[in-house]
């Protein structure tokens, strides 16, 4: 029986390998990374922008589009109220997110419009008049 060994663990597992091994220096849970995931459809009039945003609030997130960027950031901190001594290991949860993106026309701004429902933030972004394409048809004549 042959028993193959690699030299170099996974380069996929390193964090975990750190984690482990420096947990001391490093906090726990550094290297996870909590990507809000971001889809953005082209409805024709307008873009929407849909992000995955579960446990936040609305009031813990903020939308703004300057300067033709879109940026959704959030922050949430949770703390434990409870009173007890003798904590062996407490831990409290805070996270933020930031994501941004550039339209590649231009929008009008004062159409803007975000809701949130069941942990999805959706954002329409209307398309400003001067960029929408007018379609000129093209009138083929045969020659004689």
């Amino acid at each position: 029986m042959v028993i193959k060994r690699r030299l170099f663990p996974s380069l996929f597992r390193w964090p975990l390998l750190l984690d482990d091994e420096f947990e001391e220096l490093i906090p726990r849970g550094w290297f996870v990374q909590q990507d809000h995931k971001m889809d953005v459809e082209d409805t024709g009039d307008a873009y929407k922008v849909t992000v995955e945003v579960p446990g936040f609030k609305s009031e813990e997130i903020e939308v703004d589009f300057d300067e033709g960027v879109l940026t959704i950031s959030g922050k949430r901190q949770s703390e434990k109220s409870e009173k007890e001594k003798n904590y062996v290991m407490c831990e409290r949860v805070s996270t933020q997110f930031t994501r941004q993106w550039t339209p590649p026309i231009e929008i009008e701004e004062s159409g803007i419009k975000a809701s949130m429902k069941d942990g999805l933030l959706t954002i329409v972004l209307p398309k400003s008049q001067k960029t929408k394409v007018k379609k000129i048809p093209i009138k083929i004549e045969e020659e004689k």
